[in-house]
């Protein structure tokens, strides 16, 4: 190996250069959740009479799985959803159906027939973002997963409100989650 300044390179020289990938760790966490309220569930479920949701949590949303169990359509009011960070703020929710550059116009609701299923992800509008320079969007992280900022995130809370109505009654849905393991993973790049 010989280091060479640029300067003392003189023109017609010929050079053979290795190029070398130098190797890194990359750091990543892995969080482990469970829903603590309006019912504490291992799996991220709720079932009353009326509905039954299941969550997965994803890196950068939520996929719901949304089951209407009762005699009557259900609509859910996506305008007025909200996600609450580890932090305490508060995010409007928007979910898969919603174009991005509608994302902060009003929400339909969205209408489940009875005894019907549907599936979303849910998002806080506020982690999506316009990439000029890709004339795109993308979406930031739920977590900070490659920062030890992570490890600090257990015994956190996150909640996912969404009302819905049913037979004209609003039912308020406030699911909590709670971060409730760090587990750091180092990869090689």
């Amino acid at each position: 190996q010989k280091t060479i300044a640029l300067r003392d390179i003189k023109e017609g020289d010929t050079l053979n250069i290795k190029l070398e990938k130098i190797l890194r760790d990359i750091v990543r966490y892995k969080l482990s959740y469970r829903l603590v309220s309006p019912a504490v569930s291992q799996e991220l479920r709720f079932r009353d009479k009326n509905i039954s949701v299941s969550f997965v949590v994803g890196e950068q949303g939520f996929e719901m799985q949304f089951e209407n169990l009762s005699p009557y359509d259900v609509k859910i009011l996506w305008n007025r959803a909200e996600y609450t960070d580890v932090n305490k703020q508060m995010h409007r929710l928007m979910h898969s159906g919603v174009r991005f550059p509608d994302r902060n116009n009003p929400i339909p609701d969205q209408f489940v027939l009875s005894r019907s299923a549907v599936q979303e992800n849910v998002i806080p509008i506020s982690n999506v973002y316009m990439l000029p320079q890709r004339k795109g969007y993308d979406i930031r992280p739920l977590f900070p997963l490659e920062s030890d900022v992570a490890a600090g995130l257990k015994g956190k809370t996150v909640v996912l409100f969404i009302p819905v109505e049913i037979n004209r009654q609003i039912i308020p849905y406030n699911f909590k989650v709670e971060i409730t393991d760090t587990v750091k993973e180092t990869i090689k790049e």
